[in-house]
C-alpha cells in the first residue's frame, strides 16, 4: 500500500501566527530566570486534495476532508533560566500553551489545543558536551479536522519517519541529544556534531490509561 501511494494526499496550507510576550517576574537561580506571560493569534486555512479514488483519505474520508478554516486565540507561559538563549549549556525552559477556535472568530471548527513542553540542558566534561532533553505533550478536543490533530512525527519529534505519520487526540514525546561544538569557522560560526535519539506515540479516543506506557516508538540519529 505505500509503493502504491495508498497514504498519500496532497494538501494546501496557509497559515499567520501572532505570539506576543511580556515578562511577569524575575528571579535569582544558578542562572538568571524569568516568567513570561504569552498571548497567541492565529489564521490557519487548509484544503486537503484526495489524489485518487483508492487512496485512505478517499476511502476513509476523516473530519475535515473538506478543508476550511482554524482561527484561534489563545494564552500561555514561558518560564526559563538557560543561561544563553540561542546556544544554552545549563537551565531549563518550560512552555505552557492553550488556544481555542470557535465560529466567533470566523472559524469552521470549535475546538482548543493544549501543549506542555520541558528542556533541560546538563553540560558535561568543562562544557565540551550537552545533553538536551525535551519532553513534550499536546492534545486536542472538540471539533478537530485531522489536519489540526497532534502529530509525534513533524521534523522535529520522531526524526526518520514520515512526516504526519502518526496522528491522534494526543501526542507524547522525549527527546534526547548529546551535543558538541568541534571548531570554530570563519564569519563568527562553529562547526559541531550531535547524536540524538526520539521516542513518542500519540493516543486516540480508544486508548486507555494503561496505553501510557506501551506501544511508543523510537528513533536514533546524528547530525
Amino acid at each position: 500500500r505505500w509503493e502504491n501511494e495508498y497514504y498519500y494526499f496532497e494538501s494546501f496550507n496557509f497559515k499567520v501566527e501572532y505570539r506576543a510576550r511580556k515578562q511577569l517576574l524575575s528571579f535569582e537561580t544558578r542562572n538568571k530566570g524569568t516568567l513570561d506571560g504569552l498571548g497567541i493569534y492565529g489564521l490557519n486555512f487548509n484544503k486537503p486534495l484526495v489524489r485518487s479514488d483508492q487512496t485512505k483519505l478517499n476511502l476513509n474520508p476523516y473530519n475535515g476532508i473538506d478543508g476550511g478554516f482554524v482561527n484561534y486565540l489563545g494564552t500561555g507561559f514561558v518560564w526559563e533560566n538557560r543561561d544563553n538563549e540561542f546556544d544554552p549549556n545549563t537551565g531549563n525552559r518550560v512552555v505552557g500553551e492553550v488556544w481555542w477556535s470557535s465560529k466567533f472568530l470566523g472559524s469552521d471548527y470549535a475546538m482548543a489545543r493544549y501543549k506542555l513542553e520541558m528542556q533541560q540542558y546538563i553540560p558535561f566534561i568543562k562544557d565540551h558536551l550537552v545533553l538536551a532533553n525535551r519532553l513534550k505533550w499536546q492534545q486536542a478536543v472538540g471539533d478537530v479536522p485531522f489536519w489540526k490533530l497532534p502529530v509525534a512525527t513533524d521534523g522535529k519529534q520522531l526524526r526518520g519517519y514520515p512526516l504526519n505519520r502518526f496522528m491522534g487526540k494526543a501526542s507524547i514525546s522525549y527527546t534526547a541529544e548529546l551535543r558538541s561544538w568541534l571548531f570554530e569557522l570563519p564569519f563568527d560560526s562553529r562547526f559541531g556534531l550531535h547524536a540524538f535519539t526520539d521516542i513518542g506515540r500519540v493516543f486516540t479516543d480508544q486508548h486507555s490509561f494503561e496505553d501510557l506506557f506501551s506501544n511508543y516508538k523510537q528513533t536514533f540519529g546524528i547530525g
